[in-house]
């Protein structure tokens, strides 16, 4: 098993705790259309009426969401209540099916953070929706747990999507009808990675890769099949 075949499996564990949630807004900006005088086409006797329909425009995706880092901080704060030696452990966000490049554009989405407490052995999942951090559930946990290098962490989740999209990512979005993306922010024994992955349910092509964290070089790609 190769180290993204491990990651990918680490990052399934995670999600399998942390519900992605994403929700976006359509808003419309009526536009006014006022008809044509026609006094000449309508007799004296009759009083015309000012019409002015209104045609809707097209709707706007707009995604609601933070930062990566952004999130961290509230996720953070909500942690150290929890646990006053709360440590970082993984990050996750999750754009459910039906992902466009709309969204991913913006970079930001509905985070979810494990922290790890030594001193209780526990494990704490906090989510983090439109700025406001909530813990989710905790639990003791007995295997050791790596802390994320936070000084090593300078690369945010907008910057990474970029490139992700840039090489390779917005091409498999106009491939594939429906996609799911996630990605995830995991220590390894050499540094601090981005693993970014985009999913079509329908016949199980997937786009993955490996970034790393401080500098944003990409790392590995692999797409199956």
């Amino acid at each position: 098993m190769n180290r993204l075949e491990w990651i990918l499996g680490f990052v399934l564990l995670v999600l399998l705790a942390v519900v992605g949630v994403f929700g976006y807004r359509i808003w419309t900006q009526p536009a006014t259309v006022t008809t044509t005088n026609t006094t000449d086409l309508i007799p004296t006797a009759v009083p015309r009426a000012n019409v002015t329909p209104t045609l809707p425009s097209a709707p706007t995706p707009t995604f609601v969401g933070t930062t990566a880092k952004t999130a961290f901080a509230t996720a953070n704060d909500v942690a150290l209540k929890w646990q006053p030696d709360a440590q970082l452990v993984s990050a996750s966000a999750t754009w459910s099916q039906g992902v466009t490049l709309e969204m991913l554009q913006t970079g930001s989405g509905a985070w979810g953070f494990t922290f790890f407490s030594p001193g209780t052995v526990e494990t704490a999942v906090i989510t983090v929706i439109d700025d406001s951090g909530q813990l989710v559930q905790s639990s003791p946990y007995q295997q050791p747990n790596t802390p994320l290098p936070i000084t090593g962490w300078d690369v945010d989740s907008e910057s990474v999507i970029s490139t992700f999209l840039s090489d390779g990512g917005q091409a498999f979005l106009a491939e594939e009808v429906t996609t799911t993306f996630t990605m995830s922010l995991l220590p390894t024994t050499e540094r601090l990675e981005w693993l970014l992955t985009l999913f079509a349910p329908a016949n199980g092509r997937s786009l993955s890769m490996r970034f790393n964290a401080t500098s944003g070089e990409k790392l590995e790609e692999v797409a199956a099949p």
